[in-house]
């Protein structure tokens, strides 16, 4: 296996676990947004 090949598929997997660490930050700021809105009324 080329080194070139191992750092492309090691770039892909930093890539879709960034995504999902963005995703999940997102879930957390809008479930902590509605727990908000929830006791304010």
């Amino acid at each position: 296996m080329n080194a070139i090949a191992l750092e492309m598929i090691v770039i892909g997997l930093l890539i879709i676990a960034n995504g999902v660490f963005a995703m999940s930050e997102i879930a957390v700021v809008s479930a902590r947004k509605l727990r908000l809105q929830r006791h304010a009324a």
